[in-house]
């Protein structure tokens, strides 16, 4: 299985807030506050089930038809690696 076909979900454990169309994510105990930008968040919403890197490129690229699909897929990619490494997301079996 290639790294754009692996599903990734929320952690179930992180708190979540938004505040005017703003995600802040917070780690339970409270010691990590993570900023989400427009990407960021768009990917957050979308790993409310689970979702992969090709998934959610496609749905972004929809979105945005003007933008390639490529540099969709490689911003999506770098998310979804940060949120990975800081425990925000996890990987859906």
């Amino acid at each position: 299985m290639e790294k754009t076909d692996l599903k990734y979900r929320r952690n179930a454990e992180i708190v979540e807030r938004e505040l005017d169309d703003v995600v802040f994510l917070a780690s339970p105990n409270g010691k990590s506050v993570h900023h989400l930008n427009v990407t960021g968040s768009a990917v957050w919403r979308l790993m409310a089930e689970p979702t992969s890197i090709s998934e959610a490129s496609d749905l972004l690229h929809q979105a945005f038809p003007d933008v390639a699909r490529a540099d969709i897929e490689k911003d999506i990619s770098q998310v979804i690696t940060d949120l990975a490494n800081k425990g925000f997301i996890i990987h859906s079996g």
